[in-house]
């Protein structure tokens, strides 16, 4: 009986400590998941808006996004900065259309316009805008011309695969970190059990004593000698002994005035 409770002790203590290692495991591995995110599409938005401005400042010009003969070196610039960019797209709008006008990736030059980027960057409510693809992340800024003319547009394009790799990173250490930390815990709680449930242990023992004296008739005097617990173990030993021979002068006092009757 006691080892039982010994073990009950151990295994909600485990379990209490389990529990809390589970859910700061969880919210730490969520925590990593919004932070990489914010971090990779930071760094997008700033090479995106590092193309926009390189990019215009060459419509200040006068120049169209057609005659830009710099749009490779000016992307290759953007690209190498973030190894990550999985390619960059530029696009024209036309006045019934828009096209691609070059794409580091090999698109073809003329070559249609995703109708979700452009709803994208026309209900943009920022400098930027986003999209999230199955295996795809994309961040686009619009190009505007001397006249403050909406003309285009530059898209960066990430692979998801970049992102799935370092979560799959942080929650594999995490999984080690957490199982090391649920085996120190087992072990804490049995140590930690073991040093609660010794006095605990002692203390019933002596309630059990005397519980079976009192159950056997065997009234010991304790006195006021002892701890606190043991003198309130004699005092009630003392005062349900005393109780038991009321009882017993009170029935022996009924069975004689049964006999008489």
């Amino acid at each position: 009986m006691q080892f039982s409770l010994f073990i009950k002790i151990a295994t909600i203590v485990f379990t209490t400590l389990a529990f809390a290692l589970g859910i700061t495991a969880v919210l730490g591995y969520f925590k990593f998941r919004k932070t990489l995110i914010d971090f990779v599409q930071d760094r997008a938005v700033v090479s995106a808006l590092s193309a926009q401005s390189a990019i215009e400042s060459n419509l200040d010009l006068g120049l169209s996004l057609v005659m830009l003969r710099t749009l490779p070196d000016i992307l290759g610039r953007v690209r190498s900065t973030d190894p990550s960019i999985q390619s960059m797209v530029v696009f024209e709008l036309r006045r019934d259309d828009a096209s691609i006008i070059y794409a580091t990736d090999g698109r073809a030059a003329e070559e249609a316009v995703p109708p979700a980027w452009l709803a994208a960057q026309a209900h943009a409510e920022g400098p930027f805008w986003t999209l999230t693809e199955p295996d795809t992340v994309i961040v686009g800024v619009p190009l505007r011309n001397s006249f403050g003319q909406n003309v285009g547009g530059v898209t960066l394009l990430y692979s998801r695969a970049y992102v799935d790799d370092k979560l799959a990173d942080a929650a594999s250490q995490l999984a080690v970190w957490t199982a090391a930390l649920l085996g120190a815990s087992a072990v804490l709680s049995v140590i930690g059990s073991f040093f609660i449930f010794r006095p605990v242990q002692r203390r019933l023992a002596m309630l059990t004593r005397s519980l079976h004296r009192l159950d056997t008739g065997n009234i010991v005097r304790i006195g006021t000698e002892g701890n606190e617990l043991e003198s309130g173990i004699g005092h009630l030993e003392e005062k349900v002994g005393a109780a038991l021979c009321d009882l017993e002068v009170l029935s022996n006092e009924l069975a004689r005035t049964e006999a008489r009757a």
